[in-house]
């Protein structure tokens, strides 16, 4: 469970950026008593656990709990903004997204139209990843005025858990291998493009941003 966890020291602080599994573990100064504050609005918050391991094992479970173990229908909706033109919007998300560098995360159970969990994707790796050094976006320039791009990936799976999911599409996403892409801009009710992930890059030399 501390896999992925940035300790301060051993008695100390712990936090972890995954939307999921990840949150706050810390101790109180006055009582003593340990607290977690989880990422996944999901998991209630507790401030009364006797140690560091006990807070580690209620997120745990917590986490087990959302999990589940059936198969379902998970759509994965990942939203970034930027204020650039499509393409670069495009090209932009795609690189924010690999490294896990601040996105909006979605995820909805079976069709359902409130989702089962959401919130920022943040990065807690010392190793970007270089997928798009040697790829180039293949996607029309699109003569369109406005300060704002909002592109919008969208990955359908069978999972198990939220969790299951999410990994999926990043995977699907990182791989240009699964999955869609919508570009909206500012002041236009529909999007101004879209189209499979797969079919938006080729092998050939890029600027990464």
């Amino acid at each position: 469970m501390t896999d992925g966890w940035n300790h301060l020291a051993e008695d100390a602080m712990a936090t972890n950026g995954d939307p999921i599994a990840g949150g706050i573990i810390d101790k109180q100064i006055v009582s003593g008593k340990w607290f977690v504050i989880p990422n996944n609005d999901a998991i209630p918050q507790v401030e009364d656990l006797e140690t560091k391991a006990d807070a580690f094992a209620y997120l745990a479970s917590k986490v087990a709990e959302l999990s589940g173990g059936t198969e379902s229908q998970y759509d994965v909706v990942i939203t970034h903004q930027s204020a650039l033109a499509p393409r670069e919007a495009v090209e932009l998300a795609f690189y924010v997204v690999a490294d896990r560098l601040g996105a909006y995360v979605e995820i909805f159970k079976d069709g359902d139209e409130t989702a089962v969990l959401e919130g920022e994707i943040l990065n807690e790796k010392d190793d970007p990843k270089p997928d798009f050094v040697d790829r180039q976006i293949v996607m029309p320039d699109i003569d369109v005025s406005t300060d704002q791009c909002v592109v919008v990936f969208s990955h359908s799976t069978i999972a198990t858990s939220p969790a299951q999911a999410l990994s999926m599409a990043l995977d699907a996403i990182d791989n240009l291998n699964g999955g869609y892409v919508e570009v909206f801009a500012e002041g236009h009710e529909s999007s101004i493009f879209e189209g499979e992930i797969a079919d938006l890059f080729e092998a050939a030399p890029s600027n990464r941003p």
